[in-house]
């Protein structure tokens, strides 16, 4: 029975691990995509800011109209976004690589947790004054009428 078990745990262990090399040579491939597209977008955002310089030049001298100065920064401007996006990416792909094997001994985690640790805790309430009665701070911002269950928004408390 026991060499039974042990079998099962290494098929066990063999299938994680594959896994997990499967997902890093995934996250590798995906680093070299999103460089080389990094990359292209540079090159296209550089010619873009210098495609709008030309463009305000022949706006100053007579050549060109505003309109076409405007549409040239917005392109260059999505060019500019399109790079950014992708940057972003590179960096949640590879903080996601690097935070995994953190995930990973989270989820096999050891010894497993007792009941008192998994019991979720009371949930907070909320004690609210009691009603001013200076008549001064009758309808103050900072009173909150028992009907009301989002002090955030007192003009919404007679919505659903």
């Amino acid at each position: 029975m026991r060499t039974a078990e042990q079998k099962i745990a290494v098929a066990d262990y063999t299938r994680r691990a594959l896994i997990a090399l499967g997902e890093v040579e995934d996250a590798l491939t995906a680093e070299r995509v999103l460089a080389e597209r990094e990359r292209i977008l540079g090159d296209a955002a550089a010619a873009g800011h210098e495609a709008t310089r030309m463009e305000q030049d022949a706006y100053r001298i007579g050549k060109s109209d505003l309109r076409a100065v405007n549409q040239r920064q917005l392109a260059e401007w999505a060019a500019d976004v399109a790079l950014l996006n992708v940057r972003r990416e590179r960096l949640v792909r590879r903080i996601d690589l690097h935070l995994a094997p953190v995930a990973a001994s989270a989820r096999r985690r050891w010894p497993p947790p007792t009941q008192t640790q998994t019991q979720t805790p009371h949930p907070i309430r909320v004690r609210h004054p009691p009603p001013t009665t200076d008549p001064d701070l009758q309808g103050s911002r900072h009173e909150a009428p028992p009907d009301c269950h989002d002090h955030r928004h007192p003009a919404r408390r007679d919505r659903p």
